[in-house]
């Protein structure tokens, strides 16, 4: 949800504040890009969100290994994320948390069939 509300943000940014970028630059085809790159990438994150969302609330919850799989782009992408911004801090940080959610869900909701601790003890 994180992900649709930050979307909506950057979807929403260039319209509510259209003088934000004249700050950093007065060339109005770098602010015009600027907001077009607000917007699409905006666009992008709230189709990522859903499609998670959707995932989550259907195949994560069931177990299915393709989704434990799928997400492992989560953790990929704030490593990623890391080495590409300023606030390193914060991805690094988020990068711990998602490889641990992904660890620690894998083993407390393992699919059938799957060698996982819970799995093997018969709970």
């Amino acid at each position: 949800m994180l992900l649709v509300a930050h979307g909506v943000y950057l979807v929403i940014r260039p319209n509510a504040d259209p003088d934000h970028w004249r700050y950093y630059t007065d060339e109005p085809d770098v602010v015009a890009y600027l907001a077009d790159d607000f917007r699409a990438s905006g666009g992008m994150e709230v189709a990522f969100g859903v499609l998670t969302m959707v995932t989550a609330a259907g195949w994560l919850r069931r177990g299915d290994a393709w989704v434990w799989r799928a997400y492992w782009v989560f953790p990929a992408l704030f490593v990623w994320s890391a080495f590409t911004t300023w606030a390193w801090p914060l991805f690094v940080v988020l990068a711990a948390a998602a490889t641990w959610a992904m660890f620690a869900g894998r083993t407390a909701r393992a699919p059938c069939g799957s060698e996982t601790p819970l799995a093997a003890s018969g709970t």
